[in-house]
């Protein structure tokens, strides 16, 4: 349970920062709306843990891991790189409240679930795809609450995060490398 718990908080650090990022300009995220960000969320990762299973019993648990350490380091560098592309240009804040309706929902968590579906390709073979379902919507949708309530918090001072959900995947990446290293 620990792995799926890891894969979980791995992937809603960006779910946080995305909700983090609408609320600090004045877009509310309903709970229906956020109920099906973690839906999907947690669905992508159901289906990619799964997916995971079946492509490490067609290869080495070696070959399994390194392929897994590089495509979290990839996705890292990729949200780095796009951060640093972004930070050049800060969005205006709305004047107006907004509230993210259950169709823009869905694309933001379609557009987001590629953390997921990164995360549970990157799973060994013995994660339940269960319990990271589970996980991942219970931490999701605590995400989801404590972003809102933070991106009220910070709307002042930083417009995008997403370089930090990059540096996570990257430190979640050497992780596992130094554990197969060890291994």
């Amino acid at each position: 349970m620990f792995q799926e718990l890891m894969l979980a908080v791995v992937v809603s650090i960006d779910i946080f920062l995305s909700s983090s990022a609408c609320c600090a300009r004045g877009i509310r995220i309903p709970p229906l709306s956020a109920a099906v960000i973690a839906l999907i969320c947690a669905s992508v990762m159901w289906l990619s843990v799964t997916v995971s299973g079946l492509i490490c019993g067609a290869v080495t648990d070696i070959q399994c891991e390194i392929l897994s350490c590089t495509i979290l380091a990839v996705l890292g560098i990729s949200n780095i790189v796009k951060s640093l592309r972004s930070s050049g240009t800060s969005p205006e804040p709305d004047t107006e409240a907004k509230s993210l309706s259950v169709p823009e929902a869905a694309a933001m968590a379609l557009a987001g679930s590629l953390d997921c579906a990164a995360a549970g390709l990157s799973a060994p073979g013995e994660v339940s795809s269960l319990c990271a379902f589970l996980c991942t919507l219970a931490v999701g949708l605590t995400a989801l609450t404590l972003g809102t309530f933070a991106g009220r918090k910070i709307s002042s001072r930083f417009h995008d995060l997403s370089w930090a959900g990059g540096l996570i995947l990257i430190l979640f990446a050497l992780y596992n490398a130094l554990t197969l290293a060890r291994g």
